[in-house]
């Protein structure tokens, strides 16, 4: 399989992962909070609300990183690299995707997989002081699995940016 096939067919999944599971877990956390407003209102609110919500975040921010950084929906310093032109802004993006790739390889690896495996190990769960035990491990496994889909996206940008030379250009299209 060639590099660019590869490309569109992970696009694909990082757009599919963001509309479907980022924006579902969205919905499910307007959903969530939305009940828990209704039920403070008739005096018994859902416990819990807030520790839900808080890993929700998890799903709805690392599903859909890889595809924003596909799509440069992050934001850039344009000030210093509007000014930059040539080598000088390939190195700078070169730099810039080689900093986002080492940084996700290690919340992957130390943040994801490693501590994935001491809360299994540990069958710990969230908020064990409140009445919300909710085990851990999936939402691990969700930061884990964001964070590997960003490894992938930075590195497939690194290996077209050294095989053909030229910048990641302002507007990507998605087939």
């Amino acid at each position: 399989m060639d590099i660019e096939r590869l490309d569109r067919l992970f696009t694909k999944l990082t757009e599919y992962s963001a509309l479907f599971i980022s924006g579902g877990f969205l919905f499910a956390s307007v959903l969530y909070v939305s009940a828990h407003v209704f039920a403070r209102y008739i005096r018994n609110p859902i416990p819990g609300t807030a520790n839900y919500v808080a890993v929700f975040m998890i799903p709805i921010c690392y599903f859909g990183l890889a595809y924003v950084w596909f799509k440069k929906g992050y934001v850039v310093v344009d000030i210093l690299q509007s000014r930059l032109k040539g080598k000088t802004l390939w190195g700078f993006q070169f730099t810039f995707a080689m900093l986002t790739f080492v940084c996700f390889l290690a919340l992957f690896w130390y943040g994801g997989v490693q501590e994935s495996l001491r809360v299994i190990a540990n069958h710990q769960r969230i908020a064990e002081q409140t009445t919300v035990h909710s085990p851990v491990w999936p939402w691990l496994i969700m930061l884990t699995t964001g964070a590997f889909m960003m490894v992938v996206r930075a590195a497939l940008d690194l290996v077209r940016m050294i095989r053909t030379r030229q910048v990641i250009p302002d507007e990507r299209e998605v087939d």
